[in-house]
């Protein structure tokens, strides 16, 4: 016998129904006490055999229900269409019309509005299963067809403004709900970046560096921040320090706080360009430094200070949230910092104080070490094709494609295309005609 679990409804009927059977009268009336009449007796145990009558059409309309859900499940369409509709067609209304028919006709409508009332979560679940199938079916194909789209991108600035107008197009024709399509949005607009930095990496890697970080060219120690002739303008304030790191205000506003709190304002390109090595090392997993005698700690901890993650790595504090909670920019699992919300009880601060000039030179070299940098670079507006990637990503993306190339774009070596070993995995590279190769970001 199959088990029920009964809704709240549904338990309720039951026990009003034990309650029925148990209050059969055992005993009497007062001209009767031995027992009350059989009359009464009679029409008290004929509405307790009503009342189970009912309960047990809901319970096997409910069991059928559940039978035939899981059973059409099997058969579903691939986007889901009609799912729903089919299911209460031709199960449920069956299945209902069955159950009623066992009851006499002036019965029939309280005993079909009670067993369809009763049938709603069955139903929910029916609706829910075409909405999954369907918003999987179409992510899918979004995601495919997208695949398509960045198969076309090649070095020209054309091909990659047509692809984003085509991948934008794409995602604006999407049925997916709209928290869905931003996330694809998001995922799409990184994926562009890389597949056109695995483009020019492929065959410049030089213009590569330049397109991520602005300009190759070193400032003089005069602080000229000319960043080489006819170069665009470095990193000039800690705001643009930090809306280059995290591409937004709400988590620039904290980076902002402890650039100025712990290296103040820069006072060439090139020591810019240091702090915001210094910085997005701080906020990428796996490369925060040893903290030094500026970083004290605290249990008072105020916007841009630092904070020992639970996780391991490195936040910076940004303010106090509902409950004993903080919020914290932190890089997390992705590359792009962002703020989350802790548990306030996990956390270690430490209040952040200037950092010694020798300090943040040897900070900067260790970040530039990490990231397979240049000695010295001028950080500045990226080429407008990876303006959708955050310094943090870009750097990651600097690092990971000098893995994947015959040389090392540190030492500006140039290169043809990507090591293509035969008996090597795939590891993220796509091959596609005339020769080119995209890396996908996973």
């Amino acid at each position: 016998m199959p088990r029920v679990q009964a809704n709240d409804h549904l338990g309720r009927a039951l026990q009003g129904l034990g309650r029925t059977i148990a209050s059969l009268p055992l005993g009497t009336n007062e001209n009767d006490p031995d027992g009350g009449t059989h009359q009464q007796r009679h029409k008290e145990r004929q509405r307790a055999r009503e009342s189970f009558g009912k309960v047990r059409a809901v319970l096997d309309v409910q069991t059928a229900l559940k039978k035939g859900l899981i059973a059409r499940r099997e058969t579903i369409e691939p986007d889901g269409a009609g799912f729903y509709q089919a299911y209460n067609k031709e199960v449920v209304e069956p299945e209902i019309d069955k159950a009623v028919a066992a009851f006499p006709l002036e019965e029939q409508p309280a005993v079909r509005d009670m067993i369809r009332t009763r049938a709603e979560p069955v139903l929910q679940r029916a609706a829910e299963t075409e909405r999954n199938q369907s918003i999987g079916f179409y992510e899918a194909e979004t995601v495919r067809l997208a695949a398509g789209i960045l198969d076309d991108v090649d070095l020209s600035m054309e091909s990659f403004v047509n692809a984003r107008e085509q991948l934008d197009e794409l995602l604006g024709l999407s049925v997916l709900p709209m928290d869905g399509s931003r996330k694809l949005a998001i995922q799409f607009g990184k994926e562009l970046a890389w597949t056109a930095a695995s483009r020019i990496a492929g065959t410049d890697p030089e213009r590569l560096m330049d397109g991520m970080l602005g300009t190759k060219f070193v400032a003089d120690n005069a602080g000229s921040g000319a960043g080489g002739e006819g170069g665009p303008n470095p990193l000039a304030r800690p705001r643009d320090i930090a809306r280059s790191l995290t591409g937004g205000d709400d988590a620039g506003r904290v980076v902002e706080r402890f650039v100025v709190k712990a290296f103040g304002q820069p006072g060439t390109a090139t020591e810019a360009g240091d702090m915001a090595l210094a910085t997005v090392a701080y906020l990428t997993p796996g490369l925060a430094y040893q903290l030094g005698d500026w970083a004290t700690a605290t249990a008072k901890p105020r916007r841009g200070d630092l904070v020992l993650l639970p996780e391991g790595g490195i936040g910076l504090f940004d303010r106090a949230a509902d409950g004993d909670r903080s919020l914290v920019l932190a890089a997390g699992g992705e590359s792009t910092p962002a703020l989350q919300s802790y548990d306030r009880q996990e956390l270690e601060f430490r209040r952040v104080r200037k950092i010694p000039s020798d300090e943040l030179a040897q900070m900067a070299k260790a970040a530039r070490a990490a990231f397979r940098l240049r000695e010295s670079v001028v950080i500045t507006a990226p080429d407008p094709r990876f303006a959708a990637l955050s310094l943090a990503e870009r750097l990651t993306l600097l690092a990971e494609l000098d893995d994947r190339l015959n040389g090392s774009l540190a030492a500006g070596s140039s290169v043809d295309e990507p090591d293509r070993n035969a008996g090597a995995a795939d590891d993220g590279w796509k091959d596609i005609e005339n020769g080119m190769r995209i890396r996908r970001k996973d």
